[in-house]
């Protein structure tokens, strides 16, 4: 067992503790720094660590020599933990004993580090209300995360199996933050993403969480922008169908096919304007399906974050409010088409839209697939376990704390 040096400073995590735990080292085998470069000595409680973890309860309770120690708290002994990040173990020992917590600057990446030695000492169940009560108290202080936070957080509650968390930080991350988009698209803008490198979101996930976890969320993010691209395209025809717009008595022209005869509709004047300024908008954007061989003259919309191009849309949408009513001929007096309300049209449109993919990844079904499950799979709205999937319950998530990259 270990020992103390005069020099050793012990940090009272509990002042009646029968045991100190000694964590980290100077050096490692090899007389090299270690990656820590300090030691902590903490005192604490051998009964409330072997009540919220098992892996001490094994430890101290068990046939190991640790369990031979006579703990006490006029003269604790000394366990050494030499592999453990110092500063990671005497925040769990503090949370564990329900001690006040200053939390660090960089606090996103202290939870992480939290849930990393709490789930080797597997004692994530104690340790996720401190969680989420940070989370709490991250949304009144930082109303803002930046990209490599938001991964942080996720990556915790990933290892700590804290589904809630991780379904609504998903969520956030997929829509807020901008990320490599994967799908055949022509468009090889590189101001973003160069050479289809990750985004710094994607990046610091690698670090944290399996490949399958990061794989998931960018097919989520791929998804939903191929499925809000054909929802722009489809606003075009939903208006048709929705207004009725394309009524006019006289055709345009009658085309044979099909061994009958095909009346095409006249379209109406003002119609045909708005939809082509609207087509105009999104192409510009990179917001209108691609089509082979056609010019390229949109600005690198794929990478952009999907909040982003909703919120483009919404714009376009803005510069169709105050559209004037036009009349397809003299004789026309305000048919569905010259008075429809375009602009509302694309507006609706949209929120349809967020309200039907507004969803985040099920880790309980991402912890229970195979490897090599289909990614596009999970990366669908989870219809098995469905108590997160609500949009009302969503709390600090659901305000401005997510803006995008």
């Amino acid at each position: 067992m270990g020992s103390l040096s005069p020099k050793d400073e012990v940090v009272m995590v509990d002042p009646d503790g029968d045991l100190i735990l000694q964590v980290g080292q100077k050096q490692d085998k090899n007389d090299e720094p270690s990656a820590s470069g300090k030691v902590k000595c903490l005192r604490v409680s051998s009964k409330i660590l072997t009540i919220t973890s098992p892996v001490f309860k094994a430890m101290l309770c068990g046939p190991f020599l640790e369990g031979q120690l006579a703990l006490s708290n006029v003269n604790p002994p000394v366990i050494p933990l030499p592999e453990d990040n110092p500063e990671a173990m005497e925040l769990l020992t503090n949370v564990l004993h329900y001690q006040n917590i200053t939390p660090r600057e960089d606090l996103s990446l202290q939870l992480c580090e939290l849930a990393v030695i709490g789930d080797k000492y597997h004692c994530n169940i104690a340790i996720r209300p401190f969680f989420r009560h940070q989370l709490l108290q991250m949304s009144a202080v930082s109303p803002q995360l930046t990209p490599d936070k938001i991964a942080h957080l996720i990556s915790a509650s990933y290892i700590l199996n804290d589904c809630e968390e991780f379904y609504y930080l998903t969520m956030a991350a997929i829509t807020r933050y901008r990320w490599n988009f994967k799908s055949k698209s022509k468009n090889k803008d590189t101001k973003s993403c160069k050479n289809g490198k990750d985004s710094q979101l994607q990046t610091t996930l690698r670090a944290w969480v399996p490949e399958i976890a990061h794989d998931v969320m960018h097919t989520a993010f791929d998804n939903k922008l191929e499925a809000f691209i054909r929802n722009c395209a489809g606003t075009v025809i939903r208006a048709f169908g929705d207004y009725n717009s394309l009524h006019l008595e006289s055709p345009r022209c009658t085309i044979e096919a099909d061994g009958g005869e095909e009346e095409i509709t006249e379209n109406c004047t003002g119609e045909a304007m708005r939809v082509v300024q609207y087509i105009t908008s999104l192409r510009a954007f990179g917001l209108w399906p691609d089509v082979p061989d056609a010019p390229d003259d949109s600005h690198g919309a794929p990478y952009r974050p999907l909040a982003a191009s909703t919120d483009i849309v919404r714009r376009i949408a803005m510069t169709h409010m105050n559209d004037k009513n036009t009349k397809c001929n003299s004789d026309c007096d305000s048919c569905d088409s010259c008075s429809m309300e375009w602009g509302k049209v694309i507006y609706d449109r949209v929120d349809a839209f967020q309200l039907e993919n507004n969803y985040g990844i099920c880790l309980t079904c991402l912890k229970a697939a195979a490897t090599d499950e289909p990614h596009a799979n999970l990366a669908q709205r989870c219809l098995k376990h469905t108590q997160y999937s609500n949009i009302k319950a969503l709390g600090w998530l659901h305000t401005a704390m997510f803006s995008p990259e």
